[in-house]
């Protein structure tokens, strides 16, 4: 069975049903849960995005593995964990580890340190840079 052309009359009333339908739920909502700027960001877990990127050369604690420990590394000069076997280059960069040179090395390793035999290609994300970044600030030498 068809439906008969409803008309305007008809074709207004559908849609106006059709808008109470999918809007009604707006007046139960309190105004200040339909505001975006009253959510808050979703953000990275630091640590997981350390396992992810750092985890399979590095460890967050005290001992070393492919890669030095990074376990206090903020503050620390480059090449200067005791107990690991740096690059020349990392060596001689003689850089102190900051929020602005481990972001920088972060995001292009090369760059900062010529020659180092890190092999890995940098960050570009910028989010799980800075949850990274976070992280590290929080890993406090014993």
């Amino acid at each position: 069975m068809t439906r008969p052309n409803p008309g305007l009359i008809g074709l207004m009333r559908d849609r106006l049903l059709r808008a109470l339908t999918l809007a009604w739920p707006l007046a139960f909502m309190p105004a200040w849960a339909a505001l975006p700027s009253d959510i808050p960001p979703v953000g990275i877990d630091g640590a997981q995005a350390f396992r992810g990127a750092c985890g399979p050369c590095h460890s967050a604690n005290a001992r070393h593995r492919i890669g030095p420990a990074l376990q206090g590394v903020v503050g620390r000069v480059s090449g200067s964990a005791p107990g690991y076997d740096y690059s020349e280059a990392m060596k001689r960069a003689a850089v102190r580890w900051d929020d602005d040179t481990l972001g920088r090395f972060l995001q292009a390793p090369s760059t900062l340190v010529p020659g180092t035999s890190m092999s890995f290609p940098g960050l570009k994300d910028a989010a799980r840079r800075r949850a990274i970044l976070d992280f590290l600030a929080g890993l406090r030498a014993d």
